[in-house]
């Protein structure tokens, strides 16, 4: 009776932390039918900077005016702020900047630091 009873206790806990996940997963805009999708994420270079310094809590247009100033031309807060909505928020199947970000960290996908930044 005991190790019945400690099957059924380990069985419940894992009903519990299954819907604890699933729960995790809904706060952080995953989609569970997407997820095997979500973590083969491939990012261009200019989406994982613009990654980054989200992270960072900079806006699009200071990240234009930092990338504009480490390039060799300017690039415009619009052009960042398409490349989020239009690019990022699909990859990633969230539509704000925090699930975005809160995605990102999770998957691992935000470098510690641009490779240009590194010295």
């Amino acid at each position: 009776q005991q190790s019945l009873f400690k099957e059924c206790l380990s069985q419940l806990q894992h009903i519990i932390n299954s819907y604890k996940i699933k729960g995790l997963h809904q706060k952080l805009g995953f989609n569970p039918k997407s997820d095997n999708l979500t973590a083969n994420i491939k990012l261009t270079k200019r989406e994982e900077e613009i990654l980054y310094y989200l992270s960072l809590n900079k806006s699009p247009k200071e990240i234009s005016t930092i990338l504009s100033s480490l390039g060799d031309k300017s690039i415009q807060p619009s052009t960042i702020q398409a490349i989020i909505d239009k690019q990022l928020y699909v990859k990633f199947n969230v539509y704000s900047i925090s699930q975005l970000v809160e995605n990102a960290i999770m998957l691992n996908l935000i470098p510690f630091m641009p490779d240009q930044h590194q010295r």
